[in-house]
């Protein structure tokens, strides 16, 4: 994977979430008038979950773009083949797997190290280790805030945000509208900050 195609995979779940967005604004209608019918309700709970899984990796992808872009990472050339040296010089660091390939033997497959695989995990990395400046507005812990100095609905989800929400996410959360469809405007927001305004 070369590191562009973090900005085409960022692209193209913004276009995903703006269609799941325009049904949620429906389904929002629905229930403001008492017309959403039970199987709309599970639809909608579902599409909750996809959008916010979906809008979390819309910043993830925005970062990683961000950060190989940040380093001078030639966009060409596949990102699992950054030679270590040059990794410890940013303090990124990599996990190696191994996976069985079609033919028995064994194939190095590099991840970012599990500690950057959450939002505020890539935030973290991208002040402290690259020397960013977020192009959101931060508090302890991440809250986020509003122009107002309001912490945002988007709060709470950006700090739960894991890979791991594709499989389940934690009720506690209690996805909304609200909370999710701010946690998208966030995430555009951060594309916008990180790879349309400033890189590519």
């Amino acid at each position: 994977m070369t590191y562009p195609e973090y900005k085409t995979a960022a692209e193209r779940h913004l276009e995903t979430c703006w269609q799941l967005l325009f049904v949620l604004e429906e389904y929002k209608r629905k229930q403001q008038a008492n017309t959403l019918l039970p199987h709309e309700i599970k639809s909608r709970n579902k599409i909750l979950g996809d959008l916010y899984y979906l809008a979390g990796y819309i910043i993830e992808c925005s970062y990683s773009c961000s950060i190989f872009h940040k380093i001078g990472f030639p966009n060409d050339i596949d990102v699992r083949e950054l030679e270590p040296a040059k990794w410890s010089l940013y303090s990124i660091s990599y996990d190696v797997t191994y996976r069985k390939t079609s033919g028995g033997g064994t194939s190095n497959t590099f991840v970012i190290a599990n500690s950057t695989h959450t939002l505020s995990g890539r935030m973290d990395f991208f002040i402290s280790k690259m020397g960013f400046t977020p192009p959101i507005v931060l508090l302890n812990g991440y809250n986020l805030l509003d122009s107002n100095n309001n912490i945002r609905p988007a709060s709470i989800l950006f700090d739960n945000w894991n890979a791991e929400i594709r499989y389940t996410i934690d009720s506690a959360l209690n996805l909304n509208y609200d909370n999710v469809s701010d946690f998208f405007y966030l995430a555009t927001e951060v594309y916008e900050g990180l790879v349309t305004n400033s890189m590519i």
